[in-house]
């Protein structure tokens, strides 16, 4: 049997990932659907193997509200 890699099997259409987002100063993490779109090696020197493109599939109306206010935040 031949190695897979984690991100590529989650990329197939029919996976889809569970996501728990924590968000700075925020109690309760952010919870949402998605599904992995890219992914590649993080840079040298970073705290993490692989960086990836993550599609929001699904998103409740109260979590997408505090995902925009956090990234909102962001741009300031």
């Amino acid at each position: 049997m031949g190695r897979v890699h984690v991100l590529s099997e989650a990329m197939g259409e029919e996976n889809r990932l569970r996501l728990a987002i924590e968000v700075p100063d925020e109690e309760n993490p952010l919870e949402a659907h998605g599904k992995v779109i890219w992914y590649d090696l993080a840079p040298e020197g970073s705290d993490y193997r692989f960086r990836a493109g993550v599609l929001f599939m699904q998103m409740g109306e109260a979590v997408k509200k505090r995902w925009q206010s956090y990234l909102s935040g962001l741009r300031k």
